[in-house]
């Protein structure tokens, strides 16, 4: 029997625009507006910027609070690289979460992820023994099984609609299959255009936590940079990881060039160069000269980083700390 249930909730409302429903109880307190805001970032699009606040709620939960709340944030954060096509890390992300659960008896939690890491003979014989499941495990099951519009319907009758956003990145065949066939997702459009649907999108992860090492679409990237191109290729990917955000102008050139007196040639000598070796669609990395937007714009390209998942795996190992383990 589970001693304690979240304080964090299962279904969010998305209509203020800002994702967090501040008819929610205790929704001021930080942590928890933090993981209301991670989700609604996930549902805006933006792993990233979900990935960056779920971790945050983790270095900031009570140490009364963290028993319930782990599942909670690593889902998130497992949905959201999913969301970019890392389902084998999104995967490793719910695996490493199922002996904690089982430890602290929350059962129901554990079975979720049990069905939703397993492979699908395990979850069909779940399925045939019991038929009293939890409403959250029956959703993955329905999606598992193929039953998209089940699933949906499903989701919107019970109230799981939050769930089934997070859960739908872990079965993209059942999406691209409609979208193939010309039939309705119901999903935004936004959604759609992330990796885990359209696979044109480019993802790069970039370690820099020893040499420096780039991978496209998870396939490694034989390069020839110069010193300065590989710490500028870090400086983007730590900046602006994802669509629409941009670094100013003159934040590079003082970076990068402060003593120059050729910066914007210089800029676009060495964007020149990187866009050709990490195979950049030119289009996807622009550089706007506008007179209140003088910036180099991030147009849908996802970055990730080693260092970005070190301070991730720090964050998750002092949560446990903090939790007992």
């Amino acid at each position: 029997m589970e001693k304690r249930e979240s304080k964090f909730p299962t279904k969010v409302s998305w209509e203020s625009g800002n994702g967090i429903d501040t008819q929610l109880p205790g929704w001021r307190y930080r942590p928890r507006n933090l993981f209301y805001q991670s989700m609604w970032y996930l549902n805006q699009a933006m792993p990233y910027k979900a990935i960056q606040l779920s971790s945050r709620v983790l270095s900031l939960l009570k140490k009364k609070d963290i028993r319930g709340n782990i599942f909670n944030v690593n889902f998130t954060i497992a949905s959201s690289y999913a969301s970019l096509g890392k389902t084998k890390k999104a995967e490793q992300i719910l695996k490493r979460v199922i002996p904690y659960l089982v430890k602290v008896k929350l059962k129901k939690r554990r079975d979720l992820l049990n069905v939703l890491t397993e492979k699908r003979a395990m979850a069909e014989n779940y399925y045939r023994l019991d038929e009293n499941i939890l409403p959250t495990v029956k959703l993955v099951i329905f999606l598992k099984h193929g039953y998209y519009l089940k699933a949906l319907k499903y989701a919107e009758k019970k109230g799981l609609q939050s769930n089934f956003h997070k859960y739908i990145f872990f079965y993209p065949g059942l999406i691209l299959d409609l979208l193939n066939k010309g039939k309705p997702t119901y999903l935004q459009k936004k959604i759609l255009r992330l990796p885990v649907f359209n696979k044109e999108i480019p993802v790069y992860n970039v370690k820099f936590l020893g040499n420096v090492v780039i991978h496209k679409n998870q396939k490694y990237l034989r390069t020839k940079l110069a010193p300065k191109e590989c710490a500028f290729c870090i400086h983007v990917a730590l900046r602006i990881g994802e669509s629409h955000k941009k670094i100013p102008l003159d934040v590079l050139y003082k970076n990068f060039w402060p003593h120059s007196t050729h910066p914007t040639r210089n800029l676009s000598h060495l964007l020149t160069k990187i866009k050709k070796e990490l195979r950049i669609p030119p289009h996807l990395l622009v550089v706007s000269y506008k007179k209140d937007e003088e910036a180099i714009i991030n147009k849908g390209i996802y970055f990730t980083t080693d260092y970005s998942e070190f301070n991730e795996a720090i964050i998750q190992a002092h949560a446990f700390l903090r939790a007992g383990e």
